[in-house]
């Protein structure tokens, strides 16, 4: 922690930054701060949701400095990039991306019926796979897949809720 912590009172002071890596310090001070609360959830007593703030922060400085006025796509798991929280998170980086960019701020989600997953929670003592088991009757998966169709986009946000799937799939 002396160390991280000597290092984030360096790089993190207010100072001219190029936004250009590896030469940028607010880079290197958004690393910082991440493996710093990384090692915090990990070896210490702080919960899940301090690392997704952390992650929403550097999106966050991304967004306003290297990729300021341009559009950004963010890539990633649900539980980390979905709004509302998972069990374990009271917070999560899309929840808080969501409070600090609102209705700017749009997310796509995407679902398979069929195939395998590399089971990452066994990892690294595995790298088995997990097939995906069938869909739930009556879930959302379930009504999707059953339109036969290999891509789709269903826009929830043309309905205000509470709208069913199926009432929103008849418009």
């Amino acid at each position: 922690n002396t160390v991280s912590s000597q290092l984030e009172s360096e790089l993190c002071s207010t100072q001219a930054d190029s936004y250009v890596f590896p030469d940028s310090p607010g880079l290197w001070c958004r690393i910082v701060k991440t493996l710093h609360t990384a090692g915090d959830t990990t070896f210490g007593d702080a919960q899940q949701s301090a690392n997704e703030i952390e992650y929403a922060a550097n999106v966050q400085w991304l967004i306003d400095h290297p990729y300021a006025g341009h559009k950004v796509i963010l890539w990633g798991h649900f539980v980390h990039v979905g709004r509302g929280t998972q069990p374990g998170f009271d917070v999560n980086m899309g929840s808080e991306l969501a409070r600090i960019y609102g209705q700017k701020m749009y997310i796509a989600s995407f679902s398979s019926s069929l195939g395998s997953e590399l089971a990452w929670w066994l990892w690294p003592a595995s790298t088995a796979y997990y097939n995906i088991p069938a869909d739930s009757a009556g879930s959302v998966d379930d009504i999707l897949h059953s339109l036969k169709k290999p891509n789709l986009f269903v826009d929830a946000r043309a309905v205000p809720p509470p709208v069913s799937l199926g009432s929103l799939l008849e418009k």
